[in-house]
């Protein structure tokens, strides 16, 4: 009895062996040099191992939550996560030359690239950045911080051949991309399409299982690549504005940016704002989307946005009891400005809510 025990305990270990084996090849392919100290990996994996595996993180010091690697093409992989800080965090993330977008949902960064560039992120955001090998990215993580994304990963010459790079008219728009030094942080920061929100999401919450999935997460990963080149190509510039900012400047930003989410129902006028921050009003409207990605009145519609969305898939309440807590004056402007962000109605929400609780959803004229 003791000997079959002992030889179940080597077959989990070697089993644990193997998973974590896979899984850091999967890292090292997609370009994230990572450290899988703290990872498990569920016994029921949704991807054969050869394209995908699935990654719990259960540290009680740091964070928890769920992590999908996968391999979408020679040079292209997928970041799929679900995680949430259990404090606040400070880490430094080394860079490993590769292009990187990442389209996120929720939850709130600040990051300092190289030595002058600061980005303070909340809510859906949008960043490109390539960072040189062996360079560092400080991070700063809140407490609680529930963060859901979707990180495509590739390697230069991948978007180069993709897009003939060098044979057509991108050349001069990549000319950041085709450069031959590679030691200087390239990042851009820009607004959430509807398009990237929705596709997020599906990966986010995907539940399809083995081949469909992987099969769903690589139409899913070249629509988010397309709407990211496509949203770089069609901003005013591919290389940051010049921003002189002092240190007095961003901690005013990041004040703009406490009082807005207090008030980000009724939120104040931009003159107003920079008249209570004590700041000119054009530093406060540049700075402001220089460092969160979005103009202060678009920061504000997001956060209206995703609260009516989480009232509507946690709670019961009326599309007009919404409305009036996140801000609107009747129902049918919410849901005209939630389709807008979205792309979908908050009866969709609603539906997908009742579904999962396996409840008939029932039809309620407030929801269309």
């Amino acid at each position: 009895m003791a000997g079959q025990k002992a030889k179940n305990t080597l077959r989990n270990q070697d089993q644990v062996a193997t998973r974590k084996s896979v899984a850091e090849k999967l890292v090292n392919d997609i370009f994230l040099p990572w450290s899988l100290d703290e990872a498990t990996f569920p016994e029921e994996q949704p991807y054969d191992e050869k394209n995908g595996i699935r990654v719990n993180i259960d540290d009680p010091d740091h964070e928890y939550g769920v992590q999908d690697y996968v391999k979408i093409s020679k040079d292209f992989g997928l970041v799929i996560s679900d995680m949430t800080s259990v404090k606040e965090t400070y880490l430094n993330v080394i860079g490993a030359s590769c292009v990187t977008l990442h389209f996120r949902i929720s939850g709130e960064s600040k990051e300092i690239f190289g030595k002058s560039l600061e980005l303070h992120r909340s809510g859906p955001t949008y960043t490109i950045w390539i960072q040189p090998e062996g360079a560092f990215r400080k991070m700063w993580v809140p407490k609680d911080n529930r963060w859901r994304a979707a990180t495509l990963t590739c390697s230069r010459q991948f978007i180069i051949d993709s897009l003939g790079i060098g044979t057509n008219d991108l050349e001069k728009q990549f000319k950041w991309l085709t450069h031959e030094k590679h030691d200087e942080f390239f990042v851009r920061s820009l607004p959430m399409t509807p398009e990237m929100i929705r596709a997020t999401l599906d990966l986010v919450e995907c539940n399809y299982e083995d081949g469909l999935r992987l099969f769903y997460c690589r139409a899913k990963a070249m629509e988010l690549m397309c709407a990211g080149i496509g949203s770089l190509l069609n901003s005013d510039e591919t290389e940051h504005p010049s921003v002189h900012l002092s240190p007095a400047d961003f901690t005013k930003i990041d004040q703009a940016k406490t009082i807005l989410n207090q008030e980000f129902r009724d939120p104040p006028t931009l003159a107003r704002l920079a008249s209570r921050l004590g700041l000119n009003r054009n530093k406060l409207a540049h700075g402001f989307k220089y460092i969160f990605g979005v103009p202060p009145i678009e920061y504000c519609y997001g956060r209206r946005m995703e609260l009516a969305r989480d009232i509507i898939s946690t709670g019961d309440d009326s599309i007009a009891i919404v409305a009036e807590k996140v801000g609107y004056s009747d129902p049918g402007s919410l849901s005209k400005a939630f389709k807008a962000h979205f792309g979908y109605l908050p009866s969709d929400v609603k539906r997908k809510s009742m579904a999962k609780e396996k409840i008939l959803p029932k039809t309620d004229d407030d929801f269309n």
